[in-house]
């Protein structure tokens, strides 16, 4: 869809991805980074992945899955930007991007600034927000691996 609107309108946008918090959630069935579902680079493994998974619905897609990964591997200009809408830096990404996606950033610029308004440099950004978000909400440390050993654990029974 993302890639659809990008060609037919042809006009400044960006791609996000909402609702990153909630994959704390879910982090056990991903199969990859973050990062590798925001940049939508080696759409092949994921139609390995996809290929492997016993999900009926996962074998029923397998055929538009693949067509959809050859249109955005052609492109290779589909990317996302994760937001977290509790984060404040992140929500503060996503404006930046944008201003500087529709020339909004360049709009006060003049001839006696020094410097943009607002830095265009948002991709160095983007690649630490993605990994902050990673280590945030889907990577796994000492209280969520203590926290699934006891659920995993059988009560003890008392004598």
């Amino acid at each position: 869809m993302a890639l659809y609107a990008q060609l037919q309108l042809e006009l400044p946008h960006i791609n996000v991805l909402s609702k990153v918090d909630l994959l704390k959630l879910h982090r056990k069935d991903l199969r990859f980074r973050l990062e590798f579902y925001a940049d939508a680079y080696d759409v092949q493994a994921l139609l390995q992945a996809m290929r492997q998974d016993p999900h009926p619905m996962g074998q029923k897609l397998l055929g538009f899955s693949r067509a959809v990964c050859e249109l955005v591997e052609d492109f290779n200009i589909v990317s996302f930007l994760p937001v977290a809408v509790t984060d404040k830096e992140c929500m503060l990404l996503v404006l930046r991007t944008a201003d500087a996606a529709n020339g909004f950033a360049l709009g006060n610029y003049t001839e006696n600034e020094r410097g943009y308004p607002l830095h265009l440099d948002t991709e160095e950004e983007r690649q630490n927000l993605i990994e902050r978000l990673q280590e945030r909400y889907l990577d796994w440390d000492e209280e969520d691996e203590e926290e699934n050993k006891i659920q995993l654990e059988p009560p003890e029974e008392s004598s």
